[in-house]
């Protein structure tokens, strides 16, 4: 577990007790957490990962909606979370499963998020339940 997951965990917490903008939550959480290291406060994959969760209605209490542009790691997201919920077990194992989604890529603390946030046991996922086909209309 990174820094950029704890970051997850605690934005998510955040947002699921007192509501809030993504965005800004995430904002607010990494400059209490990175201060003046601007270059963490704004590293791109793990936010967008993070508000493509929130985007999907994976993080409790953050209703669905547009929260990030990033459509390759929403993909990337999305994918993760597909396989996550057939086989649980990955979500316990990052670079497997960024291996699965990546096509090849470097990891940029996507699966930090992901897979910290589900050890937390803070991802609304419903095993019993696939996700829907609408969603990867929205990538």
């Amino acid at each position: 577990m990174g820094v950029f997951g704890m970051l997850a965990v605690d934005t998510a917490i955040e947002l699921g007790l007192y509501g809030g903008n993504p965005r800004g939550v995430w904002k607010k959480k990494a400059i209490l957490q990175f201060g003046t290291k601007l270059s963490m406060v704004k590293k791109g994959c793990p936010k967008s990962t993070f508000l493509s969760l929130c985007e999907y209605g994976f993080i409790y209490g953050v209703a669905k909606g547009n929260y990030s542009d990033a459509k390759e790691n929403k993909k990337i997201t999305l994918d993760a979370m597909n396989i996550i919920k057939k086989f649980p077990h990955m979500g316990n194992n990052p670079k497997q499963l960024w291996d699965m989604v990546s096509g090849g890529k470097t990891q940029n603390s996507q699966m930090d998020v992901i897979c910290t946030l589900f050890s937390y046991r803070l991802l609304n996922i419903d095993l019993s339940k696939d996700i829907g086909q609408s969603d990867t209309n929205r990538i």
